[in-house]
């Protein structure tokens, strides 16, 4: 039936090739399968390397179970979260470790029954060091429970990457929320087997349990995680007031937790890979394929490149949304041509049009000095962009408008002020063939319009 098309699919791992394991190739352009290799067994230099390169072979053996299992659910399509959350009927975030394996083997059949992908179940003793690691001994009993919402955060973490989420990437930062960037820099320390367990940290210097913890302590955990490097301490503050459930200047970690680790990848896969199904159809009666909408099937459906690229075109058109077309338009013009250099030569362009001094240019002068200074800096500046500029702020090529006003507007990312902008150039407009039309009704007026000198 082919691959999957690249949508859940990643670069092969060292780590891929443990015993057992299948590892499926694909054509990286196309998605199509080309074979499947299986695991068999490994030699006393290979196991001796598996075990001693820490650069190759970073991650514990719990955080490569854990990938494991959280690539087979992605494909799955399980809300895994709400699963762990409906098994814990006192909401304390904890789960006794024999409810927590009938957890984990449920999902494991529920993954079974869907036929998207072979799902093994794992191991006894592998599954009890999962519970070793997430575990929480009791004092008074000496019974261990398990912190689940962990156990679903690090699954998160060890999700493969999608094809949205690379798209995204070659975008740029801007494409990515606060939380989303934060999930980028946990997976970066998951993979290089660092501090990656937020929760944890949060619950670490939450003394009382309480599940909330004051400014300070939270801007502490946010450092240990070298959170600093990617916001400001504005942007921090936002996003603890965000999570200030009980607005008393506390933040709610548990709830920044659930929204920076997606555990749901029902809603996860939808969100990355886009809800819309196209391709193979599942068969009538048998079970529905959760991986269908990522398969090309012979004669019908997109190819990985096509699907791409509707994706792509959907969101750089933003659902048709003009204001958020021109924010982004007016971000991408702002990154190329705000520096000082090539503003002033860009305005040095401007000028050469403006022969009589009247500091205004027409459109096609706006998108000639656009040209040349795109040309002259190497500038890889959206063709998109620059017509949906220039399209929108010059209704016709005959406007004309001061460009000292319209740099500043497009470099100040002001939408509002670019549609004032608009409305007064369209405004103060006249058309030249108007000034010019002279209608001669002399006849009309002398003969009705009825004069005829043909006749006898």
């Amino acid at each position: 039936r082919g691959g999957r098309g690249g949508a859940l699919s990643r670069w092969i791992k060292p780590t891929d090739f443990h015993l057992g394991a299948e590892v499926t190739f694909e054509m990286p352009s196309t998605g199509s399968k080309l074979f499947t290799l299986v695991v068999k067994g490994y030699d006393d230099y290979t196991k001796k390397i598996m075990e001693s390169d820490k650069d190759e072979f970073p991650q514990s053996r719990t955080d490569l179970d854990v990938s494991r299992l959280s690539e087979k659910f992605t494909a799955t399509k399980l809300p895994i979260r709400l699963i762990f959350s409906e098994a814990d009927k006192f909401g304390t975030g904890m789960l006794p470790a024999e409810e927590f394996k009938k957890v984990v083997r449920a999902i494991e059949k529920e993954a079974k029954e869907t036929g998207t992908i072979k799902i093994f179940d794992l191991p006894e003793d592998e599954l009890e060091l999962i519970i070793r690691d997430f575990g929480e001994q009791s004092e008074e009993d000496g019974s261990v429970s398990v912190h689940f919402n962990d156990f679903v955060d690090l699954m998160v973490l060890g999700a493969p990457r999608t094809a949205r989420e690379y798209e995204r990437d070659r975008q740029g930062t801007f494409a990515f929320s606060v939380e989303e960037r934060m999930l980028k820099v946990l997976r970066s320390h998951f993979e290089e087997a660092g501090t990656s367990r937020l929760r944890k940290s949060f619950r670490d210097v939450d003394k009382d349990g309480s599940g909330f913890i004051s400014a300070y302590l939270y801007k502490t955990v946010l450092r240990k995680h070298k959170f600093h490097l990617i916001m400001t301490e504005r942007a921090a503050d936002a996003l603890r007031m965000q999570y200030d459930t009980n607005a008393d200047g506390t933040l709610d970690y548990n709830s920044m937790c659930d929204a920076i680790h997606p555990g749901d990848f029902d809603k996860y896969v939808d969100a990355y890979i886009g809800p819309t199904t196209y391709g193979e159809k599942p068969k009538v009666g048998g079970p529905k394929n959760p991986l269908a909408s990522t398969i090309k099937s012979a004669g019908e459906g997109l190819t990985t490149e096509e699907y791409l690229k509707k994706m792509n075109d959907e969101n750089f058109s933003f659902s048709g949304d003009l204001k958020k077309q021109l924010l982004r338009a007016f971000n991408s013009f702002s990154s190329c041509f705000a520096r000082h250099n090539r503003k002033k030569q860009l305005r040095k362009h401007m000028t050469a049009f403006d022969i009589y001094h009247l500091g205004t240019v027409t459109k096609e002068q706006f998108l000639s000095a656009i040209d040349d200074v795109t040309a002259e800096f190497f500038i890889d500046f959206d063709e998109r962009d620059r017509d949906l500029i220039s399209d929108y702020l010059f209704a016709n090529d005959e406007i004309k408008i001061n460009y000292e006003r319209l740099l500043k507007v497009i470099c100040t990312r002001n939408v509002m002020e670019a549609e004032k902008l608009r409305k007064e150039s369209m405004a103060s407009h006249v058309d030249s063939d108007k000034l010019f039309l002279v209608v001669d009704e002399q006849r009309a007026r002398d003969f009705g319009g009825t004069l005829n000198l043909f006749s006898t």
